[in-house]
């Protein structure tokens, strides 16, 4: 039995999707399996990848197993082996939150991606809130397994040095990411409004990642104290992080969301959205903010930076739960690897 991957999207520019994709299913990552990865150098390969090449090995390799740790498996590959497609399920936006996809994920993801929820038997997932919301919709025999990525130290914060702060200068909010519909950052944008006024002190929203769909980003540009820096380099977005007071996420869903455990490794204090699965990430360490009231998450975070002395504690239990969640990841890592050693050896 060999494990086949489907590698076809990692071509792309590096994203939350890719980074665990290359963490958790790359063949350095699968000791002792025998692994297979399908790749692509282009969105057109991505396409023949999915559609014509791996449904073709899962016609004449059928002891083979084939995992899609990114786009959803397509709908010729499921209908050829349909007890043979493992998909690793990031999320459920594709089919729970239409309203926020671009054309693409409309129209060439989301067909897809229900097909194979609804038909494949097993799945890995990211986070339990993935596993509770994939249970809504896939067969209730299927087996759904638990595998979290360790969260890698990707913007080198552990041990360093935050930049020096003058006392009259602006508190900073930092959010990295895409700017779209769903990451809600028109609702950071008036948290910061409000921030300044509770604080009276100047607040800014720093936000660096690339514009996606939508108008987010032309909006978000023309707003007092938001500062776009587009996409940026890793040791770029190290310096704004750096600078940072708040890390600050105002998501409406998420299957998990990495990038508040990645500001983590250096102790930098977050605040989130109050949904389920920030609930489930931060555990005891951050600070859930309201989505419907702008002025209550305000106070909420005014109150939370009002006492300097809490500084070191907020800092700890931020060390603390990315220490216990890469804890709790690397017992998933064993399980999946125990799921498919004893049926197979290692070559690439």
């Amino acid at each position: 039995m060999t494990l086949v991957i489907d590698f076809s999207h990692v071509h792309r520019p590096t994203t939350g999707i890719e980074r665990v994709s290359l963490d958790l299913f790359s063949a350095e990552a699968l000791p002792g399996i025998k692994t297979k990865h399908v790749r692509a150098k282009s969105t057109l390969g991505m396409v023949f990848a999915q559609w014509v090449v791996l449904p073709l090995l899962a016609l004449f390799s059928r002891k083979d197993k084939f995992i899609c740790p990114g786009f959803p498996a397509s709908l010729p590959l499921v209908l050829l082996g349909r007890n043979r497609v493992i998909p690793y399920i990031h999320d459920l936006f594709l089919i729970e939150r239409k309203q926020d996809l671009n054309a693409t994920a409309k129209y060439y993801m989301r067909p897809s991606f229900w097909f194979a929820v609804h038909f494949c038997t097993t799945f890995f997932v990211n986070s339990s809130y993935t596993e509770q919301r994939l249970r809504k919709y896939c067969r209730k025999s299927a087996k759904i397994y638990l595998f979290r990525p360790a969260v890698a130290d990707v913007f080198g914060l552990s041990g360093a040095t935050p930049s020096p702060k003058n006392k009259d200068a602006p508190l900073r909010l930092v959010s990295i990411g895409t700017i779209e519909p769903r990451k809600n950052l028109r609702f950071a944008a008036e948290v910061r409004e409000e921030l300044e006024k509770s604080l009276g002190r100047p607040v800014e929203l720093h936000l660096a990642g690339r514009s996606g769909w939508s108008d987010d980003a032309v909006w978000l540009g023309q707003q007092k104290g938001v500062i776009l820096h587009g996409y940026c380099p890793s040791q770029k977005v190290r310096e704004i992080l750096l600078s940072a007071d708040v890390f600050i996420s105002t998501s409406k869903d998420e299957g998990l969301g990495l990038p508040l455990l990645e500001v983590q490794h250096g102790g930098l204090f977050v605040a989130a959205s109050d949904i389920p699965v920030y609930r489930e990430v931060l555990g005891k360490s951050g600070c859930l903010l309201p989505l419907t009231d702008a002025t209550r998450s305000a106070q909420i975070l005014a109150e939370a930076l009002s006492n300097p002395e809490t500084g070191a504690t907020r800092r700890q239990q931020a060390l603390d739960n990315v220490r216990d969640w890469n804890i709790a990841a690397g017992k998933d890592k064993d399980a999946f690897l125990r799921f498919f050693n004893d049926k197979s050896e290692a070559v690439v």
